[in-house]
């Protein structure tokens, strides 16, 4: 055997000594012994206040002539109800119908503070389709039901619950711990979270981190974890809605031209649902699969300690699926299409309307400009549709901060069978308005939801169980306890 063929084995030898090393120590961590979530039985008076506060018809707008502000006050005054002691011992700022801000002061006080936030607006239901009706909080089959159960009154009553306790016990937290409610996520935040952010700026404020909405725990993603996944959103996508607008001549539809408006707006959005944006794999993404090398069998292991090497395999795999893809590049899809108003007239107009959720390392910017060039028509228009209601992407925030090293010791505290791990967000949340006064934004909701109910957030049927709301108060309680 010559010289080059033992440097070749060699090399190949420690190449592959290498691989082994690297997944060894990930995958041969202690592993998590499955046990039941640690909870404190809920009283039937904590339930009954969920059940109340979904009642109330919060529904949010963007034309705000629709919006009925007295659903919003009478809301705010249904919490200075139930929580007594919240509202008379700690310093509570009611900014506005839909800025609602709590301050508890710490007893150290000397470390920046920490804020939860949650909305308390939520999206419009009628009652088709519903098993019970979307603002009736009908307390049955262990569940709580109505619109807002997820998304988000139970993160905000739950964390009440927890504050009022704590009073109740005489607890003080060693740190200054804020609550802030907005009451218009759901549309633009400009009455909700904006007026809080500009009021925590007008008082020389910065936050240590902030916890939001925006994930959660989950099981059946991706399904070769059996474990359920604490999904902490560190990453956050950007949101914009594009208009595609084509004019037209009008006449009869019996002398069509051979190109007319609508015919060009549909090969317009004929050339966009053909492209498809970059597949990237992000750090905080692969971060993620690196986390859940203990929970896969060792094959799977090898390549999610290695994505360094493996990462185009990975994206080849991850892209075959709606609910992983979307991780992996900026989507676009057309959520309305106008075209004509009567069957036998050629439109005059035409337009359609495309969501965008934009990755990370891209900008609204450079989406409009590569749209123009995907549809390739100087006849068709590619405009923002909405500036207030278009935000850039949030930056990951580090996973070796307080913020997430507490996060992260609580849900494991509280459910010891969850294995944590830091993942980007794909939806849109109020926590972006706070980047200019904290670095260390985090998103995770207490509660482990199916597959089944996560499709019914802004769908039909949304309810949570007693059992996660109960994961909720124990977890703002403990997270309360470690401040």
């Amino acid at each position: 055997m010559d010289m080059n063929t033992i440097l070749i084995i060699t090399a190949i030898s420690l190449f592959f000594a290498v691989l082994l090393f690297r997944t060894a120590i990930l995958f041969f961590q202690p592993r998590k012994t499955a046990s039941a979530m640690q909870t404190v039985p809920l009283l039937p008076e904590q339930i009954e206040r969920l059940s109340r506060a979904i009642q109330f018809k919060t529904v949010s707008f963007a034309d705000v002539s629709l919006v009925d502000s007295s659903r919003f006050s009478a809301f705010i005054g249904f919490l200075k109800q139930s929580f007594p002691n919240i509202f008379s011992r700690l310093d509570v700022t009611i900014l506005s119908d839909y800025a609602l801000l709590i301050k508890w002061t710490g007893v150290a006080n000397k470390d920046l503070p920490v804020m939860f936030y949650a909305h308390y607006d939520v999206v419009d239901a009628d009652d088709t389709g519903w098993q019970y009706p979307p603002f009736s909080g009908t307390v049955a089959e262990e569940r709580i039901w109505g619109r807002g159960t997820l998304d988000t009154k139970n993160t905000l009553m739950a964390s009440l619950e927890a504050v009022e306790t704590l009073l109740q016990q005489g607890f003080s937290p060693q740190r200054t711990l804020y609550i802030a409610c907005g009451g218009d996520e759901e549309t633009t935040s400009e009455r909700g979270a904006v007026v809080i952010r500009d009021h925590l700026i007008s008082q020389n404020i910065r936050l240590d981190w902030i916890l939001d909405e925006g994930s959660c725990a989950i099981t059946g993603l991706p399904p070769m974890v059996a474990d359920p996944i604490a999904i902490v959103g560190v990453s956050e996508k950007g949101y914009m809605n594009v208009r595609l607008g084509c004019e037209g001549v009008d006449g009869h539809a019996s002398m069509p031209p051979v190109m007319h408006g609508g015919d060009r707006l549909v090969r317009a959005l004929y050339r966009v649902h053909k492209y498809r944006f970059p597949i990237k794999m992000l750090p905080e993404v692969a971060l993620f699969f690196k986390t859940l090398v203990p929970c896969v069998s060792f094959p799977l292991a090898v390549i999610w300690s290695n994505l360094w090497l493996f990462s185009g395999l990975m994206c080849a795999i991850l892209k075959k699926d709606d609910a992983t893809r979307t991780l992996l590049q900026t989507t676009v899809v057309a959520t309305t299409i106008n075209s004509g108003s009567r069957c036998n007239v050629l439109p005059l107009e035409s337009e359609a309307n495309l969501n965008i959720r934009i990755l990370p390392g891209e900008t609204r910017e450079t989406v409009c400009a590569l749209l123009k060039k995907i549809i390739d028509d100087p006849a068709v228009t590619v405009t923002n549709a909405c500036e207030e209601e278009s935000f850039e992407p949030i930056n990951a925030s580090p996973i070796n901060s307080d913020g997430y090293r507490t996060i992260k010791k609580v849900i494991e505290q509280v459910a010891p069978s969850f294995v944590t791990a830091p993942l980007l967000c794909n939806v849109t949340t109020d926590s972006k308005f706070f980047s200019q006064i904290s670095s260390a934004i985090y998103r995770f909701s207490p509660m482990l939801l199916t597959p089944g109910d996560r499709k019914t957030i802004h769908s039909r049927n949304e309810s949570i169980s007693i059992e996660n709301y109960c994961f909720g108060i124990n977890f703002y309680t403990q997270m309360i306890q470690s401040l």
